[in-house]
């Protein structure tokens, strides 16, 4: 073989290496992140859950992705407006609304206090946590319910 007949194999060579190395570009996250183990005091979403004014909730939730965690938000608002959930104890409607960054790990245990007003009017509550992953993937809306109860008897 001559010397322009190995230059063009080697060209060759080049051009196909070349073209492998763009097909092995890092994939795209699409996987949406997951949530489990979420609890209010202990209580689950399967359980009824009543909690006091003036007392503290105490939130668990283990997050999981399969590349990187990012944030997760958590909204508690009255359940009553258009509900009819009947009668209503005086008191002001309470909500709470905060971002909190997760580690960029594939899994993280969280644990966090929230406290309850004690003038928070007493019935029903929405809580609600949406979670999104590194690349913003949302993962799917978890929610519960729960009672907030009055002080006076």
């Amino acid at each position: 073989m001559n010397k322009s007949s190995y230059l063009w194999l080697l060209a060759l060579l080049f051009f196909f290496t070349a073209c492998n190395n763009d097909d092995e570009a890092e994939p795209i996250d699409t996987t949406p992140p997951t949530v489990s183990q979420v609890t209010i005091n202990g209580f689950s979403k399967d359980d009824e859950i009543k909690l006091n004014q003036g007392t503290r909730i105490h939130f668990d939730a283990v997050f999981q992705d399969d590349v990187a965690l990012g944030q997760f938000k958590i909204d508690i608002h009255d359940a009553s407006e258009g509900h009819n959930h009947g009668g209503r104890i005086e008191g002001e409607p309470w909500s709470f609304v905060k971002v909190f960054d997760l580690l960029n790990v594939r899994r993280q245990t969280v644990h966090e206090h929230i406290d309850i007003p004690e003038n928070a009017m007493p019935g029903p509550y929405h809580f609600l946590i949406q979670y999104f992953d590194e690349a913003g993937n949302e993962g799917e809306l978890y929610e519960l319910e729960f009672e907030i109860l009055s002080n006076e008897g």
